[in-house]
């Protein structure tokens, strides 16, 4: 028998490098709407978790998406999250391969470029992506 201890975490929460494993699975499959959908329930996922838990969520670095915006965008969640919960952001956040270029405006809606300039966290920014004011706000 193993004993697996592991922190609070929302039911079925799933760490960063699972979630990108999906994420990665779901481009090839159902497209960019979906892989979304997995950021939000991923983002959902820490919050509804304790403070230790959501360390561990974060931890371990996730594999590469093959989709830079994503991989960009996975670091500035967690970085904004850590950042929410006052806990340090891991270091695999600052690599070389989390950040986009192009800039990435997550609605793709022209026009709205200028309010999620305006709107998005800070360590978003830094890693190139874009998002509208209350992104991250879902009931």
């Amino acid at each position: 028998m193993d004993l697996v201890l592991r922190p609070q975490v929302r039911r079925g929460a799933k760490p960063v490098a699972d979630v990108a494993t999906t994420i990665t699975e779901l481009l090839h499959t159902e497209g960019v709407r979906s892989a979304w959908r997995e950021v939000l329930d991923f983002v959902d996922d820490v919050r509804g978790s304790s403070r230790l838990g959501k360390a561990w969520l974060v931890a371990d670095p996730p594999p590469l998406c093959g989709d830079t915006r994503f991989d960009a965008a996975l670091a500035g969640i967690v970085e904004f999250l850590c950042n929410e919960a006052g806990i340090a952001a891991p270091s695999w956040t600052t690599e070389a391969t989390r950040y986009v270029e192009p800039w990435w405006f997550v609605a793709g809606l022209p026009g709205y470029e200028a309010m999620a300039l305006r709107d998005s966290p800070v360590e978003l920014k830094r890693h190139g992506v874009f998002v509208n004011e209350g992104a991250f706000d879902r009931v």
